[in-house]
């Protein structure tokens, strides 16, 4: 989740748990049964595993149709001191991996594969934040 640091120390932990609750329920609604969605370790980050059981899939695809869905007009209500309320949006910068039938490939590897796209994700916002 992109901006939790700024909720926690500009508004309260509980402004930024109010923040990773409405992005887990965005999750929970675009994600299948079949597939597994987790937060490891607490922090700003989710994990969901995807199976994707037909070979034809394009899981760029899967991906920017998932990065599209959660990053969609995604808010919480934040009340300023001065009494008025604010839209804080939701959005998260993401990454994937893909480990087809036959890969060997460690979890460390899947998720360093995972994590460089996210970086890569980040970064592209912070460039298309400066040119806005």
């Amino acid at each position: 989740m992109d901006g939790l640091k700024f909720l926690n120390n500009n508004y309260s932990h509980t402004i930024g748990d109010k923040a990773l609750w409405a992005l887990a329920d965005r999750l929970r609604k675009i994600t299948s049964r079949k597939d597994i969605l987790f937060r490891p370790a607490g922090g700003d980050e989710f994990t969901i595993l995807l199976s994707i059981e037909n070979d034809t899939a394009n899981p760029e695809e899967i991906f920017e149709r998932i990065k599209r869905q959660v990053n969609e007009d995604l808010f919480i209500e934040i009340r300023e001191k001065d009494g008025s309320d604010t839209k804080f949006p939701i959005t998260a910068s993401m990454g994937y991996s893909v480990l087809k039938r036959g890969d060997i490939k460690t979890a460390e590897e899947l998720l360093g594969e995972a994590d460089q796209m996210e970086r890569e994700d980040k970064r592209a916002k912070k460039t298309q934040e400066k040119g806005d």
